[in-house]
């Protein structure tokens, strides 16, 4: 059973993810441009925020924690390149509709298995 305070904690947490999915949602519909910057800097938040949890001894901890950075980076970047290409190649709304079901059950799959302590 969960206890009152990590529930609090994943309401708080989820009502960020929310935030973090309509502002991308918004800035994809205003431009392909913004919507690309939004994906990117969103998920990057969303990652930073969310860290794995660690099950290794500290120092292992701290070299998967720097390698997630890294990556982190490159993923944001890379999904942000994605999105542009199939927003400008494809139908708009369709590409638009499929990113935030992807995105919202990333967000959540991610807030599943984070460390949040």
């Amino acid at each position: 059973m969960k206890s009152k305070d990590e529930i609090y904690m994943y309401l708080v947490w989820g009502a960020i993810a929310i935030i973090l999915l309509v502002a991308i949602y918004f800035l994809a519909r205003w431009s392909t441009v913004a919507g690309s910057i939004a994906i990117g800097f969103g998920v990057w938040i969303w990652l930073f925020l969310t860290p794995p949890k660690g099950d290794s001894d500290p120092a292992g901890n701290g070299m998967q924690s720097g390698f997630d950075s890294i990556l982190n980076i490159v993923k944001s970047v890379g999904l942000a390149f994605v999105f542009s290409y199939c927003m400008k190649h494809y139908a708009p709304d369709t590409v638009l509709l499929v990113t935030m079901l992807l995105l919202g059950v990333y967000f959540i799959k991610r807030l599943v298995c984070a460390d949040l302590a």
